[in-house]
């Protein structure tokens, strides 16, 4: 079971070194998912689903923060559960960004059922209030993720 759960942090490593952009990225993630993986982090709604995941997390995620990638510091497995330390970095406005993250991961079978994230959102929020340039891709990211929630 640990062995299994080993083998998907390695590949969520591998997902956010160098992704490609929003559909590279999901295409990266969505055979180890379950179809009804839940998303909960800090500052958006839950996202229930495979389609979710790429509507409304990876699409406005890298609108805002094209460059994003992720450097992962060090996990923890115990059974089915994973907790993973890491850092996202990326431009947002013209200027670098990052803040550390931990993930709570739930797997069942192999496949991800829950992910967690656990980070302070403030950092992030004051880098768009502040970086003007980055307004436009902040208004942009908002719009892919309405536009994912109505349809």
């Amino acid at each position: 079971m640990e062995a299994a759960t080993e083998a998907w942090i390695r590949e969520f490593e591998e997902g956010w070194r160098r992704p490609a952009g929003p559909d590279a990225f999901t295409d990266h993630f969505e055979p180890i998912l379950d179809p009804e993986v839940r998303l909960v982090q800090p500052q958006v709604p839950t996202a229930v689903g495979r389609r979710a995941f790429r509507e409304l997390f990876a699409r406005p995620v890298f609108t805002l923060i094209p460059d994003l990638h992720a450097e992962v510091h060090e996990w923890a497995v115990r059974g089915d559960v994973a907790y993973v330390e890491f850092t996202l970095r990326g431009t947002l406005g013209g200027r670098p960004i990052a803040w550390r993250a931990v993930d709570r991961l739930t797997l069942r079978e192999g496949l991800l059922v829950e992910r967690r994230s656990f980070f302070d959102p403030g950092p992030l929020l004051v880098a768009v209030l502040t970086r003007p340039r980055a307004w436009p891709r902040f208004v942009r990211a908002q719009l892919v993720r309405l536009r994912a929630r109505r349809s």
